[in-house]
């Protein structure tokens, strides 16, 4: 636990560590950890990215991806 605390005040120095031990000082640790838990659970996971595209630039990925499947050289693990 002491190398995980020298590391974290390391990383982050000590300015960061008084400002989030100010924010958690006289909160009870469970209802932190609740609140923490419904934000992460509204944020979006995958890695999926929105990009706003002009028109026509799908009509590329899609030659590609045919191109792609065109090279399979059907040796799969499951074939």
């Amino acid at each position: 636990m002491v190398k995980a605390a020298v590391e974290l005040h390391r990383v982050v120095g000590q300015s960061a560590l008084d400002h989030v031990i100010g924010e958690l000082n006289g909160n009870n640790i469970e209802d932190v950890i609740a609140q923490g838990n419904g934000k992460l659970a509204s944020m979006p996971v995958g890695g999926a990215v929105a990009v706003s595209a002009g028109p026509g630039s799908a009509a590329p990925a899609a030659a590609e991806e045919k191109e792609e499947s065109d090279n399979d050289m059907e040796c799969g693990l499951f074939d």
